[in-house]
Formats: structure tokens, C-alpha cells, sequence
């Protein structure tokens, strides 16, 4: 099962597993522009979030939480090189969050649904956005993982 972490009691869950890690997994993978970047990020900004991209602060923090992008509360962080399902998945995270998506729910049980939400986005839109393949593949074994997480939290809570 994945660790999550509750950062200032409000419930921003952080999944340390799931993200895709550093070096080997990254391999093979097609990183977007600048200016994709920019494109992707300029409505989530007039919406009011921080995005830190990059800098060796934040990959040395993204490796300590072994994730490639998070988002917490409205602070949203990226590697320099992101692949564009990592920048459409924290911008749909963001997106939840301003919604206060799942707020009503215990927070592990919040972030598996988020997680779940987010990872059906990103397969529905595949095609619209253009995700690559490959990385709409990875999408699916983690939603299949959070499908797994979300049983086994109903089996610990007999629901």
C-alpha cells in the first residue's frame, strides 16, 4: 500500500509510491516544452497557483518524496523535465482541491479517490491531449493500484 502523508492536519495527502521515481523509470519518456509548460499552467495560475518547476531545491524535494510533480493545497512542484501527463495530473489535483473534491472523507481514503479521479482523467482525455502512449499505460497500472487500494480500505473499514 502506498504512503500518505497529512501536511498541516488539512488533509493534502501526498502519494510517495505511485509517482513514477527519478532515473530508470523516466527513461524513454517525451518531456514537454517551456512553452507547453506555460500553455498548460496559465489557467491554473489566474486561479492562484504557486508552480515551482525545477532548481535544485525542488528536485532535491521531489526525490525526497520520490515524485516527479505534487501538488499541496495550491503549491504545485515539477521536476525541469515533466512529462505531460504529470503536469495535466497536478493541474487536475489543483483543480479537486479548489473544489475541496472528497473533503467529507477520511484524508486516505480522500487522496485514493482523488487519485482515482485524476488517474480517469487523464485515460478519458488520452486522445484530446495527446498523451502519449506510453504513459497512458503507466496510467493504467496506477489507477488499477488505487482500484486495489480502494478495496483494501474498505475491507480495513468493513465497508
Amino acid at each position: 500500500m502506498a504512503e500518505f502523508i497529512e501536511n498541516d492536519n488539512k488533509h493534502d495527502i501526498i502519494n510517495t509510491e505511485a509517482l513514477r521515481k527519478k532515473e530508470h523509470k523516466r527513461e524513454g519518456y517525451s518531456f514537454i516544452s517551456d512553452r507547453r509548460f506555460k500553455q498548460l499552467t496559465a489557467n491554473v495560475r489566474k486561479k492562484g497557483a504557486v508552480i515551482l518547476r525545477g532548481g535544485e531545491d525542488i528536485e532535491e524535494y521531489l526525490d525526497l518524496r520520490k515524485a516527479d510533480a505534487l501538488t499541496i493545497e495550491k503549491v504545485m512542484m515539477f521536476r525541469q523535465q515533466v512529462t505531460l501527463s504529470e503536469v495535466l495530473e497536478e493541474i487536475h489535483h489543483f483543480e479537486q482541491n479548489l473544489e475541496g473534491l472528497n473533503e467529507d472523507k477520511d484524508a486516505i481514503l480522500r487522496g485514493i479517490l482523488n487519485e482515482i479521479d485524476a488517474k480517469e482523467f487523464l485515460i478519458k482525455n488520452a486522445k484530446t491531449f495527446r498523451i502519449p502512449r506510453k504513459e497512458t499505460r503507466e496510467t493504467m497500472m496506477q489507477l488499477n493500484m488505487y482500484y486495489r487500494m480502494l478495496e483494501e480500505w474498505r475491507e480495513a473499514h468493513n465497508v
